[in-house]
């Protein structure tokens, strides 16, 4: 039987998540925090087998077309989950297969594998990223915690006029999710001024470790922070974030340019359509 996630508590969601590889995007929390940001369409179900779940797949779209973080959440969960998405019309490719190019057939991720040795990290940088690290590094101090997932707020909220913020409902989901161990923040404080120059926050659960928001004051203070976070992990894989595909916009183009400065490769993750 066939049923919509309004139709399954949120606690019996999220443990059938974790317990069949899902992760932070597969949460009810983090779906109905979607919902509320981008007015998108739930079109999540699940799968039950007389009394038992059998299967879940999370799926938002926004004026019908998958969101990006709709799109992360699109793997079917679960027993014969192939079965599941065939019967449901839907088709696409699993997360986990590294690629060389994009390509129609799933959404391109970048993806660093951070138990390389740190010479080989920094070997993968772009080079012409290496120096504005270097020389950040000799000026600011990177902190880490609460304090700078404060800062990062801040900025959002002084930047609020030029660049997208985040709305209070998803700040609040945010601060959730680092009380259970699930985001962490990173700031890049001026040694002799005390000023944040940037911040940055990441998500993460099980093996993976996702780069979610970040503003910045200072050019390549980003990439420095990215860089910490690659030379200090919680996770073995760090998910750069999407890639751009030969058909999006000069923005997008410009954000996958600067995220694959920090090396990675690409990978596929899930594009299910109706």
């Amino acid at each position: 039987m066939i049923v919509s996630r309004a139709e399954i508590a949120p606690h019996a969601w999220d443990a059938f998540a974790f317990a069949h590889g899902g992760w932070i995007f597969h949460t009810s929390e983090w779906l109905s925090y979607e919902l509320a940001w981008n007015r998108s369409e739930d079109r999540s179900f699940g799968v039950y087998h007389g009394d038992r779940l059998a299967a879940i797949v999370p799926y938002l779209a926004l004026d019908g077309v998958p969101s990006y973080n709709g799109e992360i959440g699109m793997m079917p969960l679960g027993q014969n989950w192939r079965v599941v998405a065939r019967a449901r019309g839907l088709v696409g490719t699993v997360r986990g297969h590294p690629v060389q190019t994009p390509t129609e057939a799933g959404w391109p991720t970048r993806v660093v594998d951070t138990q390389q040795p740190e010479a080989a990290l920094w070997a993968d940088l772009r080079h012409s990223i290496k120096s504005p690290i270097r020389r950040l590094q000799e000026t600011h101090t990177v902190i880490h915690g609460p304090l700078a997932g404060l800062m990062l707020e801040r900025l959002y909220a002084e930047q609020a006029a030029v660049l997208p913020v985040i709305p209070a409902a998803g700040w609040a989901v945010i601060w959730g999710l680092a009380a259970q161990g699930w985001a962490s923040f990173y700031a890049a404080v001026e040694r002799e001024t005390g000023r944040c120059d940037g911040a940055i926050g990441v998500y993460h659960h099980g093996d993976w470790s996702y780069y979610g928001a970040g503003r910045s004051l200072v050019p390549n203070v980003n990439a420095c922070l990215l860089w910490h976070v690659l030379t200090h992990p919680v996770a073995r894989y760090f998910e750069l974030g999407w890639a751009a595909r030969p058909w999006d916009d000069a923005k997008a183009k410009a954000i996958a340019f600067h995220k694959a400065s920090m090396g990675g490769s690409l990978w596929h993750v899930p594009t299910w359509r109706l």
